[in-house]
């Protein structure tokens, strides 16, 4: 009997797939573990991703300082039930960790301290995710640790400029662009917080070991806390 030259049964093809695949997931972790900022990654199970609606709950009660401030937080992402569904579709996620200074991470003016930490962990999604994009997977997402980077950096929303004149004050509020019917200041870079995708990311690492701890900002003190990170994800494929 003959056999085509190219011929692989179907076995071995779904075997060099997977192969394949824990190579690109290995060389994705080597190239995010290298980007400024981060501590670690690591590669899990997506059916590992703990999606609990208790945590869109958190960003109602006590309110999020995010919470109806742009597309990417609450009320304004897809249902829990949704968010469950596609993020429990892909098969492999990568999960990366990058250090924090306690003291960013408390006290009242706290949002203010940690924009830039956020809009680093922003940073690192949109690098990971180009990068698997590029190596063929263009399902590839990610989600970052904080709100809209626009919103905590002092870009687009939450800005108040003062606006002085001859005898009083003018208080000016920039909102996000979207919810007024417009297009993105950043489209293409701003992603929505694991949370905000009802993702309990403490519970999903658990398991890996990693040093993280839940803190409530303003209402702890600095020398209370152990530690502090901000924790993003991708789902590669």
């Amino acid at each position: 009997m003959e056999i085509k030259k190219d011929f692989m049964p179907i076995y071995q093809k779904e075997k060099a797939f997977e192969a394949q695949i824990q190579q690109d997931l290995k060389t994705l972790v080597g190239k995010i573990e290298k980007l400024d900022g981060v501590d670690r990654a690591a590669i899990i199970p997506a059916k590992d991703i703990i999606v609990d609606a208790r945590v869109r709950w958190k960003c109602i009660y006590p309110l999020c300082f995010g919470y109806n401030t742009s597309p990417v937080c609450p009320p304004h992402t897809p249902p829990v039930d949704e968010c469950e569904s596609v993020i429990h579709s892909f098969r492999y996620a990568i999960v990366f960790q990058l250090g924090v200074p306690v003291g960013d991470f408390t006290g009242e003016d706290w949002p203010q301290k940690a924009g830039r930490h956020f809009a680093l962990n922003n940073w690192v999604c949109n690098q990971a995710e180009a990068w698997a994009n590029s190596m063929g997977y263009r399902q590839a997402v990610s989600f970052q640790g904080g709100p809209c980077t626009g919103l905590v950096t002092g870009v687009c929303a939450g800005i108040r400029l003062i606006k002085e004149s001859a005898s009083t004050a003018e208080d000016t509020t920039l909102t996000c662009a979207v919810l007024q019917g417009k297009s993105c200041r950043h489209f293409l870079k701003v992603r929505p917080a694991v949370e905000a995708m009802a993702i309990d990311i403490i519970g999903t690492i658990q398991s890996l070991g990693w040093d993280v701890v839940y803190i409530g900002g303003s209402t702890n003190k600095p020398s209370d806390i152990p530690c502090a990170s901000t924790v993003g994800l991708l789902l590669v494929t």
